[in-house]
């Protein structure tokens, strides 16, 4: 029979391994719930020189024609993106630019262009600040549905450089 302080020794010891054993096998859960959840989030990327890599230079994909209004995006800035895309439906109003920190977490950036008289659609892009002097930012240009189905037409896959 065991004496009572032996008893509470015991007890003690299978406390804590019992809260031990649920603390590693919880952080193990929620290492994999964040993986998961994470790559459920964020689309595979693609190699930075399969993208078009924006600039004032105009980049062309798939037929369609994105420009920058400056060389370099600085965070806080307003630049002006500019994209001609003439394979999409005349009724295609306005188009979704995605855009993820190729360095670091940041978050998914949005913006939305506007289709102009002219035909091509154009936004202002206002990179967040980012505490490195200098970042990639990696995504995509897709067109929002309309009554002609755009489920057909490839997104735009996009990359710029953001310096301070």
């Amino acid at each position: 029979m065991l004496q009572p302080q032996s008893k509470a020794i015991l007890s003690l010891t299978l406390k804590t391994l019992v809260a031990f054993g649920i603390g590693f096998g919880s952080l193990q859960l929620l290492d994999a719930y964040k993986a998961t959840s994470i790559q459920s989030v964020l689309p595979s990327r693609i190699p930075l020189e399969e993208t078009c890599q924006l600039s004032q230079q105009a980049c062309e994909q798939q037929a369609a024609i994105i420009q920058l209004s400056t060389d370099i995006v600085h965070p806080l800035e307003a630049t002006t993106m500019t994209v001609d895309w003439p394979a999409l439906p005349q009724d295609t109003t306005q188009l979704i630019v995605s855009l993820e920190g190729n360095e670091m977490m940041m978050g998914v950036y949005k913006l939305l262009l506007t289709k102009q008289a002219s035909g091509q659609y154009s936004g202002e892009l206002m990179l967040p600040f980012c505490t490195t002097n200098a970042m990639t930012w990696q995504g995509s240009i897709k067109a929002l549905p309309s009554t002609n189905s755009n489920d057909s037409i490839q997104p735009l896959n996009i990359s710029l450089r953001m310096t301070q």
